[in-house]
């Protein structure tokens, strides 16, 4: 199964402990080899990358741009996008 998603990078007031509870809750019905589809950016789509991490799942990263890490403005959100794109986060 492959689940696909996207997110905020940034909200006022954003609760992201709330964030990555309701997306570790969907998770837990993905079957078992689940593939979890998105781009790394900074914000919502690491915690979803992190979350299919701890549940199993394969990180498959959808890179919209060749030069996509330019974008990062902190160094953990970029060392976090490195982490997925080179340990088992396959690009499609």
């Amino acid at each position: 199964m492959r689940i696909g998603f996207s997110g905020h990078q940034w909200r006022d007031s954003i609760d992201w402990q709330w964030v990555r509870v309701a997306i570790s809750d969907g998770l837990s019905l993905a079957p078992a080899g689940f593939e979890g589809l998105c781009s790394l950016a900074a914000g919502a789509d690491q915690a979803f990358a992190r979350c299919v991490h701890a549940h199993g799942g394969r990180v498959v990263a959808v890179i919209p741009r060749d030069d996509y890490e330019t974008f990062f403005g902190d160094a953990a959100d970029l060392a976090s996008y490195f982490f997925f794109f080179g340990c088992g986060g396959a690009q499609d």
